[in-house]
């Protein structure tokens, strides 16, 4: 296996910052991860991911599946969106993020990816 071509840290100190960086609307779900690195999208990443809520930290690689632009608009963040594997470890993230979010509604606040 190849090393990843982009390590980055990522802590999500309440459900809110995690419900903002979650893109479940990826296969296998993906998180924006704030990063000034400008890789080029299918890049390996490896990703330590850090959910203070749950008191938890998770070490996952995946896939850059979207680059924020360079100047993004005012109030918004340069980061990547990294694309979950299809393995135990990143299915287990998945699981616990989707029941750590539960019903919380993003839909009407300002997200960091869409």
């Amino acid at each position: 296996m190849n090393t990843p071509a982009l390590r980055l840290t990522v802590s999500f100190r309440d459900t809110l910052s995690l419900a903002q960086a979650w893109m479940p609307f990826i296969r296998n779900g993906a998180l924006f991860v704030p990063t000034q690195a400008r890789p080029t999208i299918g890049d390996s990443a490896f990703v330590l991911v850090s959910l203070d809520a749950l008191q938890q930290r998770h070490a996952i690689t995946g896939t850059v599946v979207w680059v924020s632009p360079a100047s993004p608009e005012p109030g918004a963040q340069t980061g990547v969106g990294i694309q979950f594997g299809d393995d135990d470890i990143s299915r287990k993230l998945v699981s616990q993020i989707t029941d750590s979010l539960g019903n919380i509604q993003v839909s009407l606040k300002k997200t960091s990816t869409l």
